[in-house]
């Protein structure tokens, strides 16, 4: 049983698209997203075989979400979310050890809001003469960060 936290540099990026109409007009556009570093602090829980240890893990995790829908300024945040995997490792002497590693991420769900507001017809057809255009809607694309991460690693054991 132990506590490990590891910090990595990301290339995961997204992209989806939206198109709206109304009695308005059309806007449409795309949400561009990115992951530029990825940590995570976890508990690691296993199970030693002699030389061979095999292990669960889970905790927190943290990344730096970008985002801009077309044309947009880029919004930079960091977001928390949570992270659970497997693993195995094995001893090979000395203070060496070497593991491989899943780990699932979920940072939560993020999204693109665009100024192209947009006016809606009016939902009551009573009032529709007086009233045609309903209130401005403001498209807002959702992504949701998930990372799936698959590594192999060398360890070192001070003390040993």
């Amino acid at each position: 049983m132990g506590v490990e936290g590891d910090g990595d540099l990301a290339t995961s990026s997204g992209f989806g698209t939206f198109t709206t109409t109304s009695t308005s007009g059309l806007c449409a556009g795309g949400c561009n997203t990115k992951n530029s570093w990825l940590s995570t602090v976890r508990g690691r829980f296993g199970y030693a075989f002699d030389r061979f240890l095999v292990y669960g893990t889970g905790g927190a995790a943290f990344g730096n979400i970008q985002a801009n829908f077309t044309n947009d300024p880029v919004t930079t945040s960091t977001v928390t979310g949570w992270t659970a995997g497997g693993g195995a490792e094995y001893a090979i002497g000395s203070g060496w050890s070497a593991k491989a590693e899943y780990l699932f991420v979920d940072l939560g769900n993020g999204g693109c809001t665009t100024g192209c507001a947009i006016q809606t017809a009016n939902q009551n057809p009573a009032t529709a003469a007086l009233t045609p255009l309903g209130p401005p809607i403001i498209p807002n694309a959702t992504v949701k960060f998930y990372e799936n991460v698959f590594r192999a690693g060398l360890n070192y054991k001070f003390g040993t």
